[in-house]
């Protein structure tokens, strides 16, 4: 499976990337929501995204997803520190709080990716 992991902290997103390839998928990254739409295509699975990023943040990019037929069916997972800040989440497949634990997130990209199977 390809999974777009979209975060402007070069340090979670090398390390997201690294636990979607110990799962054994593909990792792609990108560093805010508008590098994310350049690179999404058909052939993303899931995608794994922070909320407060510059130039476009996790809910825009989420909002552009969600009206673009061509991808408005992958599962987004959100992450936040501070969700009470983080709007327009409500279409997304699941939320996780920053910090997170790696079990956590395997739970929740394991699920998203079986949901999105059927």
């Amino acid at each position: 499976m390809n999974i777009l992991v979209v975060d402007d902290d070069a340090l979670i997103r090398d390390m997201l990337c690294r636990v979607v390839g110990i799962m054994g998928h593909t990792a792609i990254g990108a560093c805010n929501g508008k590098d994310a739409l350049d690179v999404i295509s058909g052939s993303i699975d899931l995608v794994i995204s922070d909320c407060d990023m510059p130039v476009m943040s996790g809910p825009e990019m989420l909002a552009a997803l969600k009206s673009d037929p061509r991808v408005a069916h992958v599962p987004v997972i959100m992450m936040s520190g501070d969700f009470d800040n983080c709007k327009a989440t409500e279409s997304a497949f699941a939320f996780v709080s920053k910090p997170f634990s790696t079990d956590t997130l395997i739970k929740e990209i394991n699920r998203a990716l079986a949901q999105g199977s059927k």
